[in-house]
């Protein structure tokens, strides 16, 4: 696993091979050259709303992209995929994962999506965050994040690194914070981990990302909620109360994902009479409510024939019908 470098008039050119000029094992040694790394500063905390987290625990999802450019090097796999011993990330488990270390000798241009988000109900602050393990190697390759609101037609640089982030093939890694406050209120929003070498002879080390978190603060979205009618229930004679279910009210608006639950909850015990139900509504920090009343009435006991009841009615009925055969006797 050595590289080494043959300057022919003042073009280099990267070949594998047993001479030590530049190898692998001597690059983990060399001082770091930071001149051409690009860092985004922190986004500002919030109570924001999360919009997409992935730490995957199954692999990269189908809703995610792989892209090789260039056809037959590594490309973003999981761990398996990729070959390397471990999660070298400050996430465990699973993880994101790129090594032209373990594929070998072999040019290499590899992109991983999210999923199209859209963030046209959020607002600034919002922030892209996640971990991850980079080594590079002798500042021949690249680690570089991008967003795109147009698809990935076109793509705007966030980050991008040129040297070793991290431990080398170990953990920890590092935590990155990036302010995407410029893309919220977007309808579509990709954003794209990229990994690739310009140069030939690609024979580098790895990248890992993991615990990829996409969260923003809503605003400008409107939220309603509409309850169903009021509900009547009637509970058995000399019962204190009556389980009584309802619909659930109905969300409407433009927030995302609102959350809906009632008190009393439907299937609840109420008692005789009146209870007021308040159902809520929430999505980020947006919240409406709706409320209905459930009564319940208690109910009647009905008097049942019995053999003693009837037998009286009947002696009545004969007694008037005797008294009635009498009195026209009489006349």
């Amino acid at each position: 696993m050595n590289r080494s470098v043959a300057v022919l008039i003042g073009l280099t050119v990267l070949v594998a091979g047993p001479a030590l000029a530049a190898d692998k094992a001597s690059e983990l040694a060399r001082p770091k050259d930071f001149s051409r790394d690009f860092q985004v500063p922190p986004a500002p905390a919030a109570p924001n709303a999360i919009v997409l987290s992935e730490s995957f625990t199954a692999g990269i999802p189908g809703t995610w992209q792989v892209i090789n450019n260039e056809g037959e090097g590594p490309e973003w796999s999981n761990l398996a995929g990729c070959g390397e011993s471990g999660n070298y990330t400050n996430g465990s488990g699973d993880v994101a994962c790129v090594s032209s270390d373990v594929f070998g000798p072999a040019e290499f241009d590899t992109e991983l999506w999210t999923p199209a988000l859209d963030l046209s109900s959020y607002v600034a602050p919002a922030s892209l965050t996640f971990t991850v393990n980079y080594q590079n190697f002798a500042n021949f390759d690249f680690f570089e994040v991008d967003v795109s609101t147009n698809g990935g037609g076109s793509w705007t640089n966030l980050l991008s690194w040129n040297e070793d982030h991290g431990a080398f093939g170990a953990p920890p890694g590092e935590n990155v914070n990036l302010n995407i406050g410029a893309y919220a209120g977007q309808p579509s929003v990709i954003f794209r981990f990229h990994y690739f070498d310009p140069n030939e002879g690609d024979w580098d080390w790895y990248v890992q990302v993991d615990d990829v978190v996409v969260d923003a603060s809503l605003g400008g979205c409107t939220l309603a909620l509409t309850c169903p009618p009021n509900v009547s229930a009637t509970a058995a004679p000399g019962a204190e109360s009556q389980v009584v279910t309802f619909p659930a009210p109905t969300p409407s608006g433009t927030c995302p994902d609102p959350s809906v639950g009632c008190v009393p909850a439907s299937g609840s015990a109420f008692p005789i009479g009146t209870t007021a139900v308040v159902c809520t509504a929430t999505s980020g920090q947006t919240v409406a409510q709706c409320s209905f009343d459930v009564t319940v009435s208690q109910g009647v006991v009905q008097a049942i024939p019995t053999a003693s009841t009837v037998g009286l009615a009947a002696l009545a009925l004969l007694l008037a019908a005797g008294a009635f055969v009498a009195m026209r006797r009489a006349s």
